[in-house]
């Protein structure tokens, strides 16, 4: 079975005052996911058909803030990402995203925030924030790693 719970954290409805606070009791044996782009929504949602199917329960948890998101920073459109058409194409429970400033470097930040949802355009943005204040030197000194997966701790972390 799949469970969607709609309008976590800020949004269109409000919807931070109704599922804000009741994410840690959800009971044992629920896996609860909450996705932070449409792009690992959709393979996201692949991997808890499988589950579903395979008799788990998996609980999406929604941030209406997401739906229409395009911009991280200013007019960027860095939040405008394609759509996986190949079904092959799934993202399971312990897949993280790490967000680095430089994509092609494999060179890890010394520092790192560790979120899920709405929380990762947050620190995206406040990674900028950081750099413009002089707190850290460049972007690439802070690491942004995407766990949708809040029911146990992925093996990629």
């Amino acid at each position: 079975m799949i469970v969607r719970l709609q309008g976590f954290d800020r949004g269109l409805f409000g919807g931070n005052f109704h599922t804000h606070n009741m994410l840690s009791h959800m009971p044992p044996g629920v896996d609860v996911v909450c996705f932070s782009n449409g792009r690992d929504y959709v393979q996201g949602m692949r991997h808890a058909l499988l589950q579903a199917k395979a008799g788990r329960i998996v609980m999406v948890v929604d941030c209406t803030h997401l739906l229409n998101l395009r911009h991280v920073h200013d007019r960027d459109r860095q939040w405008e990402l394609p759509y996986p058409t190949d079904p092959n194409e799934i993202l399971s429970f312990d897949h993280i995203r790490c967000y680095k400033a430089d994509e092609k470097s494999d060179k890890k930040a010394s520092q790192g925030i560790v979120t899920y949802g709405n929380g990762v355009i947050t620190a995206l943005q406040t990674r900028k924030d950081l750099v413009d204040d002089g707190l850290i030197t460049t972007e690439g000194d802070l690491d942004v790693i995407d766990c949708p997966y809040l029911s146990g701790v992925p093996s990629e972390l």
